[in-house]
Parts: structure tokens; C-alpha cells; sequence
């Protein structure tokens, strides 16, 4: 059997057992790359998540399709580590390769979401804080009658940009949902603790929503289209 054969034998098989490790963490196979080298040489094989190719990668090299080298990240207890072994256990070392990643994958995942409703937050903060005229006190019937305006405005404003947002319908609705559970905790809460809430539900909104980093991209590039969408509303003083 030439190099060139054993290598196309070994490439299938290993992209089948990597599949199987992926589904058992419910893992999606084309987040990741695979690459074979189909003639001799140093490296035979390197697996690499596609977003994250820098923190999540399985790297193998060999000279004599024996003996074997494998650059992993993340490793059992460090982000990157070198294992010296044998091609033939190269299924064990992905099985459990498998396993680190996708800690790091959920890890990676949580501290976007954070950080993206983080700037949803940041977004939709100075639209509240006009809203803001005595923190310890209630709203008063006409601040509240206004304060459901901005909150109409903003709502439109994600529905009239919704391709740019990347807001799908069922993100929509449940931007709706949330309008009218805000619009009716400002009838019960202190202006200050409807504030600090309003923001946290933003937030965890705007986590849902898949791809959420569109809308922070179109905010960083200066396309502001919240704050030009109600403006007309938030002249009118409380």
C-alpha cells in the first residue's frame, strides 16, 4: 500500500471518529476544517475550529506514519500542550481533544454574549436615561405616558432596520414582549431600579439574537440608526 493510499484510508477514518466525538458534545462539523496532507511529509493531519483557529486547534506530525506529534489546543490543563505518541492512538487524543474544546467553544461563546449585550446596553442606555428625572421616586403619569413613546420609538427603530440588525421574526416578537413587560414594571418600580432592569433585560435579549454582532458592527461604524429613528421622541422633555 503506497504513502498515498495509507493516507486517504487513515484521512477518512479520522474524519468519521472526529464527527462522532463532535455530535457527542452536539458539536457542529462544519465549524471545523480538516486538513490532510495526501502525499509524505511532516504534517498528516490538522483540525481547526474555523472562527477560532488561534485557541482551538488539534495539529499532528509524523515522518514515518508512526510515530507522532500532537499540537493541541486546549489541552487538559493548559490552553496549548505538544503530546508525543503514536498514530495509533491519535482517536483516543482527539476524543479527548474533542472534550476540551468544546469547554472552550462554551467558554469562548458566554464571554461574546457578555460583551456584545454589553454594548447593546451601552446602545440603549442614554435613550433610558432621559427618562430619568427623580431616580428615588416613581413615574409620574405624564413621564410615564412619554417614556411609553421612546420605548414605541425604539421598538420601531429595530423593526425598521431589521436586516441590518440581523432580527429575525422571532426576535422581533420577542422585542415586543419585552417593550410591553418594561412598559409595565415602570408602573411598579422606582425610576432607578426600572432603569438598572431595563438594561439587564436589553441585554439578555440582545444575547439571543443570532449573530448579535452585526448590530454592534453598524453602531461602531457610525450608522447610529436608534438615536436618528427617535430623536423626534426624545426632544419632547419629561
Amino acid at each position: 500500500m503506497t504513502t498515498q493510499k495509507l493516507n486517504r484510508a487513515f484521512g477518512s477514518n479520522i474524519k468519521k471518529k472526529f464527527g462522532q466525538f463532535l455530535s457527542m458534545y452536539e458539536l457542529d462539523i462544519y465549524d471545523f476544517e480538516t486538513k490532510f496532507s495526501d502525499l509524505e511529509g511532516d504534517m498528516i493531519f490538522t483540525l481547526e475550529h474555523r472562527d477560532y483557529k488561534d485557541e482551538i486547534y488539534f495539529r499532528a506530525y509524523s515522518d514515518d506514519f508512526q510515530d507522532a506529534e500532537f499540537e493541541i489546543a486546549p489541552a487538559d490543563r493548559l490552553n496549548t500542550d505538544v503530546i508525543n505518541s503514536s498514530l495509533h492512538h491519535c482517536e483516543s487524543a482527539i476524543s479527548d481533544w474533542v472534550s476540551n474544546a468544546a469547554r472552550e467553544i462554551t467558554a469562548i461563546k458566554e464571554e461574546e454574549i457578555e460583551q456584545t449585550a454589553q454594548k447593546i446596553k451601552k446602545l440603549i442606555s442614554p435613550h433610558l436615561e432621559k427618562c430619568i428625572t427623580d431616580p428615588d421616586n416613581y413615574f409620574s403619569p405624564s413621564e410615564h405616558t412619554i417614556l411609553n413613546e421612546r420605548l414605541d420609538s425604539l421598538e420601531e427603530a429595530f423593526k425598521e432596520h431589521r436586516e441590518i440588525f440581523n432580527l429575525t421574526q422571532q426576535s422581533l416578537e420577542e422585542l415586543t414582549v419585552l417593550i410591553n413587560e418594561i412598559k409595565a414594571s415602570s408602573e411598579i418600580e422606582t425610576q432607578q431600579r426600572w432603569y438598572d432592569r431595563t438594561l439587564d433585560k436589553f441585554g439578555v435579549w440582545a444575547s439571543r439574537i443570532d449573530k448579535v454582532e452585526k448590530v454592534v458592527k453598524a453602531i461602531e461604524k457610525g450608522s447610529n440608526l436608534l438615536e436618528k429613528a427617535s430623536n423626534v421622541v426624545d426632544s419632547i422633555p419629561m
